[in-house]
């Protein structure tokens, strides 16, 4: 069932053209109904500390742009969307 979320998920996020924020927070609402996140340590300096950027990068979905910024504005791109969303499936089957 997980996994045929991601595939919805990616696929109507690159349909909508999707910010990758908007896309994360998608990815974290379906990740967070297995239990939430606590945010232990954030380094994007370009969201807000308790946003879902923050949470994806705790538990490995996204390593953001560069060490230091998450880029939330940009479009998601398909290999991004592919790869946030296989890292979530794979926190989630731990």
């Amino acid at each position: 069932m997980n996994t045929l979320l991601a595939f919805l998920l990616i696929a109507t996020s690159l349909l909508f053209k999707d910010t990758r924020l908007e896309f994360v927070e998608k990815v974290i609402s379906i990740v967070e109904k297995s239990g939430e996140i606590e945010i232990v340590s954030c380094p994007f300096e370009d969201v807000e500390q308790t946003s879902a950027a923050c949470k994806a990068y705790q538990i490995g979905v996204t390593a953001g742009t560069t060490s230091k910024t998450f880029s939330p504005s940009d479009k998601i791109e398909p290999y991004q969307a592919f790869l946030m969303a296989g890292r979530a499936l794979q926190y989630l089957s731990r």
